[in-house]
């Protein structure tokens, strides 16, 4: 039976979402329950912030918490688009990937918004035009490609469904990581 604590990141804004993943608060037939969230620093088993989503976990009836080696990076809105865009910024996001790598990280990659809705962001900028949409796109596969290179999941599209994808992206890592997970306790 696991307690799971998720953490957000204390520099997300916009955290209305986190509502959404409280809703169901029951112990699953696979005996994981998510019993709260907290904010702080994401340091997914790193010494160093990486992402913007983790968790902590426990074993019911034990006080010891342990940090899991999982997070999520998420980007909302136009923020994919800043985080990509211009050199200092992907290069920047590319150390974060880099060190989650090294550090044998479960990293995974959210945008809220499609392609299509991130070029209708960019258009409604009126210094953008349809180039800077294919840059952008551009930079995009790019991403993808790092990502890819580092072993990870391409770029999720989560749309406002954003809650479900952290449950079920958390569930993906607790299912493929149990036993050790498991392990790390001195019962």
């Amino acid at each position: 039976m696991l307690n799971i604590i998720i953490q957000i990141d204390t520099r997300e804004k916009n955290t209305k979402y986190i509502n959404d993943i409280l809703i169901d608060k029951r112990r699953n037939k696979d005996g994981v329950k998510i019993i709260d969230v907290e904010y702080d620093t994401v340091k997914p088993n790193t010494s160093v912030s990486t992402g913007d989503v983790s968790f902590k976990y426990n074993i019911e009836g034990t006080d010891e918490w342990i940090q899991s080696s999982f997070c999520i990076e998420l980007k909302k809105g136009m923020d994919m688009f800043s985080s990509i865009y211009t050199k200092a910024n992907f290069d920047r996001l590319k150390k974060e990937i880099d060190r989650a790598y090294e550090d044998k990280v479960d990293f995974y990659f959210v945008s809220t918004n499609n392609i299509e809705e991130l070029n209708k962001l960019i258009m409604k900028v009126r210094r953008f035009n349809e180039t800077t949409c294919k840059i952008f796109f551009d930079k995009y596969i790019e991403l993808n490609k790092y990502l890819a290179s580092k072993g990870y999941c391409g770029v999720i599209t989560s749309g406002e469904i954003i809650p479900y994808v952290i449950r079920r992206l958390i569930k993906k890592h607790i299912h493929s990581n149990k036993k050790n997970m498991i392990k790390k306790y001195k019962i």
